[in-house]
């Protein structure tokens, strides 16, 4: 329909909407503001959407995901999805538990991304998340996925990316600094309706030194046709 989704960023702390505009004339169709907190960093993370088909995906406080259906119409029906169950408080978990990652979403309309939980009351650990089309959820911490104990989070601004089949999901995952040693982290292999372990690979420079995979980064893996 010749409409253009994109975020805007209101002030230095983030104070993100969604604005719809159309294509032909740059008017606005539609806006819609989100309390998505950005994850702490030594620079500006990005608040990234996803769209699949007329339903938008927009990244919200507390892990929770804003739908917005009719997303070409200048009305549509809001719904948030919460991957976790919790008895705290959401406005307790919202400035707790940040989703790091953007979004990204397959052909059916499951929708996968990475989130940070380093301290928070509902006992959640860092890790990737699947919510599928019909808003049942999944998640898997960091840690468990790679086998590592040392892997604390999933890679900052790390996209996920699918398989052409649909059926494996890549993430990329980082280790705690420690003194001098640089940040490094794994690339993983997961399926993608179970968040099952499938592979992992350690990621190393074309020299093969420990590859940087630090939390001021905006790298992502991508999957070739062959």
């Amino acid at each position: 329909a010749n409409v253009v989704m994109l975020p805007v960023k209101r002030n230095s702390a983030g104070a993100f909407r969604v604005e719809a505009r159309a294509g032909a004339t740059g008017s606005v169709l539609w806006q819609q503001d989100t309390d998505y907190i950005l994850p702490v960093s030594s620079w500006t993370p990005s608040m990234n959407l996803a769209l699949h088909g007329e339903r938008l995906f927009i990244p919200a406080a507390g892990g929770r995901v804003l739908v917005r259906d009719q997303a070409s119409s200048a009305t549509g029906a809001l719904s948030s999805i919460l991957f976790y169950s919790s008895t705290v408080p959401q406005a307790t978990l919202n400035a707790q538990i940040r989703i790091n990652t953007p979004l990204t979403v397959d052909a059916a309309g499951n929708l996968y991304f990475g989130f940070i939980a380093d301290a928070n009351d509902a006992g959640l650990i860092s890790g990737i998340v699947r919510i599928a089309r019909d808003g049942t959820a999944i998640w898997r911490g960091a840690s468990t996925l790679a086998q590592d104990v040392n892997v604390t989070r999933p890679a900052m601004n790390c996209a996920p990316a699918l398989s052409p089949d649909g059926q494996s999901l890549y993430v990329v995952v980082n280790i705690a600094a420690t003194g001098n040693a640089p940040q490094s982290g794994y690339l993983l292999a997961l399926d993608s309706t179970t968040l099952a372990f499938r592979a992992r690979q350690p990621l190393y420079t074309p020299q093969g030194q420990v590859a940087r995979v630090i939390d001021s980064a905006s790298s992502s893996p991508t999957v070739g046709p062959d």
